[in-house]
């Protein structure tokens, strides 16, 4: 009777022993978040997710631990409270190894977007002083209504005017299709996926701006065009004096002022959405500020 007194009181300080060990390392698996985020590994945000994934685990894993070792005897059923309390260490550990290794890509990526932002800032800082130099007002100046060096110079002009035209439409394109081609080649992660959703805002809300800027700046070129053209038919009959053109015939003049009149409205439609065009620019700009302002204090973290 002693003996089968002695060999129960083992087995209950026993199972009592490894009950204590099972529910440390439970304890721990939930406190594991915790201490990441002392250490700078994970967020607040992370390490309630981490809890909460491992909370939904641990009632399956302690439903089935229950199922499975319901018929055994103390010592079996701590045994299973320790598998438990493994299981969910490893659980935990896992679930911190991959948050870590999310954030550095998402740094990474982060980094490399802002490297890709200031090429291309660089690229259109560059076209703009060039789109800058073409100067659309001094096309139509006498000289060149009158003279073959004049006419081949205003020429030459409208013809970089429309070679800048499709350049920009090409470099909005470029610059959003090697974005796109970079995120494409990335492991998915929530930094690239919210980096890929202001990409294409972006994208959405400023190529459709440009291509009919650029559209409506093509017909400004062709109207401008059209007059030179006139000029040119003109031959001897339209001269200059004191910079000032001189008509042969009242109707020569009422024909360049037609001419003029229609380049005038088209040159407005051009102003009109030149303005939507430089607001829409400053708005993203103002947003891609913030975004890389966002970026900065993420990565100083």
């Amino acid at each position: 009777m002693a003996a089968v007194l002695t060999t129960s009181a083992y087995v209950e300080r026993s199972a009592r022993g490894k009950n204590i060990a099972a529910w440390a390392l439970i304890a721990t698996s939930l406190v594991f978040p915790f201490i990441a985020c002392i250490f700078g590994k994970m967020s607040a945000a992370q390490v309630g997710e981490s809890i909460g994934q491992t909370i939904c685990p641990f009632a399956m894993l302690a439903l089935l631990a229950w199922l499975l070792v319901s018929r055994f005897g103390p010592i079996g059923k701590a045994n299973g409270r320790i598998t438990v309390g493994l299981l969910l260490c490893i659980l935990s550990l896992t679930h911190i190894a991959i948050e870590i290794r999310e954030e550095n890509a998402g740094k990474r990526l982060i980094r490399q977007v802002m490297i890709m932002r200031q090429q291309k800032v660089s690229q259109f800082a560059e076209f703009s002083q060039r789109f800058r130099q073409v100067d659309l007002a001094k096309i139509l100046s006498p000289e060149h209504m009158t003279s073959k060096v004049g006419q081949a110079a205003a020429r030459a002009s409208l013809d970089q005017f429309r070679s800048l035209l499709i350049e920009r439409q090409a470099l909005i394109a470029n610059a959003f299709v090697e974005i796109e081609r970079y995120f494409k080649g990335v492991p998915e992660s929530q930094a690239s996926k919210t980096a890929l959703v202001g990409m294409i805002s972006a994208r959405d809300s400023i190529a459709p701006i440009y291509a009919d800027l650029s559209k409506k700046q093509t017909l400004l070129a062709d109207a401008i065009e059209v007059v030179l053209n006139w000029g040119q038919a003109q031959g001897a009959t339209l001269t200059v004096r004191n910079g000032q053109l001189l008509f042969a015939t009242q109707e020569q003049q009422a024909e360049l002022q037609s001419l003029l009149g229609k380049l005038e409205k088209t040159e407005a439609e051009v102003n009109k959405s030149g303005q939507i065009a430089i607001k829409s620019q400053i708005d993203l700009q103002k947003k891609q500020e913030r975004d890389m302002a966002g970026m900065a204090e993420y990565l100083a973290k």
